[in-house]
């Protein structure tokens, strides 16, 4: 899918990417003081977000490198261009230094191989984890041990097509480092895919379980969704399609197609807050960008409500009105 985008629509942002206050340099010296990944993500994940924000991105129709966000003027809001590629490069170069990918110290490797009733193997799946049981029973029963949530992966999928093969699951290697890991697990691949066996894996080997479909494979899924919900008469809203698909849903927000994918679907907007008390929220702050930067939760809340244009106009009102002195009496 495609967009054509109307230059004139957009205003690009001032700063790289939309990420004040930080600088390139202010981002490499806060990664720098994190181990892995994940300790960086608690520790300051206003810093680890403006990090991936700031790609660099390509366009997926020249390959042009184009910032990865733009200002709309209609709406008043900052957003991730459409039809862009985040390559996640400059995140990449300042967590070079970290323990993995993963944030894990240690994984083993693990096999599947299913058989039919005269034992020939009709499949073959190599993973690896850093909790054995978890992954076993999420693979076997297609459930998330954390939240109930069903887990889509290859062996739960060919389990359901297949009711009458066998299984037997097998522990390849001790835990170990994960480079060491996803070395080993690319050689037990190799060496079954060498044998005649049909390899079950829809994912690279070393990616911990990261997905390497293409982005149109994951906004077909959310477009999906939507028509089956408007066929039903029903209305497609995020929240709901963050329940029935969670991984989908995360994955989309991962790779910043949101523009795409949640095209159609609406937000449940409770209205906790009244009209009012958002603008007298808002204009608590000092200005509209120490609005956007210190009270997101509000400014989405706004946003949904179109009332940014709104805000955006008492904020000149009360600057203008700041810089006229006073007369002394």
């Amino acid at each position: 899918m495609k967009i054509i985008i109307s230059e004139s629509q957009y205003e690009f942002l001032i700063n790289e990417a939309g990420t004040l206050p930080y600088t390139k340099e202010d981002l490499a010296k806060i990664a720098s003081q994190y181990g892995s990944r994940s300790e960086f993500l608690r520790g300051n994940a206003s810093a680890y977000n403006a990090a991936i924000k700031l790609g660099p991105c390509y366009d997926l129709t020249t390959n042009e490198e184009v910032r990865c966000k733009v200002f709309n003027k209609t709406t008043g809001s900052a957003i991730y261009r459409p039809n862009t590629r985040n390559s996640f490069g400059f995140f990449e170069s300042i967590a070079s230094h970290m323990e993995n990918r993963l944030g894990y110290s240690k994984k083993i490797v693990y096999s599947f191989t299913f058989y039919d009733d005269d034992k020939n193997v009709m499949g073959v799946y190599v993973g690896i984890t850093n909790d054995e049981e978890r992954r076993k029973n999420e693979h076997i029963y297609g459930k998330s041990s954390f939240n109930d949530r069903e887990v889509k992966s290859a062996v739960s999928k060919f389990i359901n097509e297949n009711p009458n093969f066998s299984f037997e699951y097998k522990k390849l290697t001790e835990l170990t480092d994960y480079q060491t890991a996803a070395k080993m697990e690319q050689k037990y691949v190799d060496e079954y895919r060498d044998k005649g066996y049909k390899i079950l894996n829809l994912k690279k080997t070393g990616g911990g379980g990261r997905t390497f479909f293409p982005d149109s494979y994951f906004i077909n899924k959310a477009q999906d969704w939507v028509k089956m919900k408007l066929e039903k008469g029903e209305v497609p809203y995020r929240g709901d399609y963050d329940n029935f698909d969670h991984s989908n849903y995360a994955m989309i927000r991962k790779k910043n197609l949101s523009d795409l994918a949640f095209k159609g679907m609406e937000y449940m907007d409770r209205k906790v807050n009244s009209e009012d008390d958002i603008l007298k929220m808002a204009m608590s702050s000092d200005s509209y960008s120490d609005f956007y930067y210190k009270n997101q939760k509000i400014w989405q809340q706004a946003r949904r409500r179109g009332l940014l244009p709104k805000i955006k106009s008492m904020f000149d009102e009360k600057n203008q009105s700041s810089d006229i002195l006073t007369p002394t009496p």
